[in-house]
């Protein structure tokens, strides 16, 4: 469950040029898998806003991740620099968000390049505060270097192109102003290793996503 706060650095209007916020998310996975927490998360940065209609934000990730399972479980750490600009806008009943973010991972087992392309369409006619949604997201690999050393080179081999897709479907309840809590389904499809040594397969991944956001408001003079 991902939780964002986003703090005003500098204010504007109206979302747009000159207005800067901090952004801190974190956010813990959990599957059968591991029996318990699969993944944690912390992401931090700022985003700036160049338009009406478009932010940019730079953020530098901590992640661990549970390897194996169920049972030994390894847990393996990861560092992020990202750059993710977002465009985002209304059309008629409908607004959209359209993230792409650029990642730079770091393990001691790998390094790579990776993109991240998501769109999101809600239903949100002014004053609704149960807004539907549905979302999708590619993550293609760019590049790689990875470790030749069988102990500690991943088990999926790296291959250019897409690596996963997920889709979401759900439902946006906003709870105040300025908070706002994402509940749906996800459904994904990504690498694993394949039986054959080398190779790689596809697996399909099931799962309900949520997801709280923060805007903090600017202290009134």
């Amino acid at each position: 469950m991902p939780v964002e706060v986003r703090v005003p650095v500098l204010r504007a209007q109206s979302p747009t040029w000159g207005r800067v916020d901090w952004r801190l998310i974190s956010e813990a996975r959990f599957s059968g898998r591991t029996e318990g927490l699969e993944q944690l998360f912390v992401r931090t940065g700022p985003v700036a806003y160049l338009t009406p209609f478009m932010f940019v934000a730079a953020h530098v990730t901590y992640l661990t991740d549970a390897l194996g399972g169920p049972a030994p479980i390894r847990m393996e750490q990861e560092i992020r620099g990202e750059l993710e600009p977002n465009f985002f806008g209304r059309i008629g009943v409908f607004t959209l968000a359209s993230r792409n973010r650029l990642e730079y991972r770091w393990r001691q087992t790998f390094e790579r390049l990776r993109l991240r392309s998501q769109l999101r369409v809600n239903l949100a006619p002014p004053g609704w505060r149960v807004m539907p949604f549905v979302q999708g997201e590619g993550l293609f690999d760019l590049t790689d270097s990875r470790s030749d050393d069988p102990a500690t080179a991943p088990s999926v081999p790296p291959t250019p192109g897409l690596g996963q897709l997920r889709g979401f479907a759900g439902a946006g309840l906003q709870l105040t102003s300025n908070v706002r809590l994402d509940v749906g389904l996800l459904l994904r499809s990504r690498q694993v290793a394949a039986a054959t040594p080398g190779e790689v397969d596809h697996t399909l991944d099931q799962g309900l996503w949520m997801q709280l956001f923060m805007d903090v408001p600017t202290a009134s003079r």
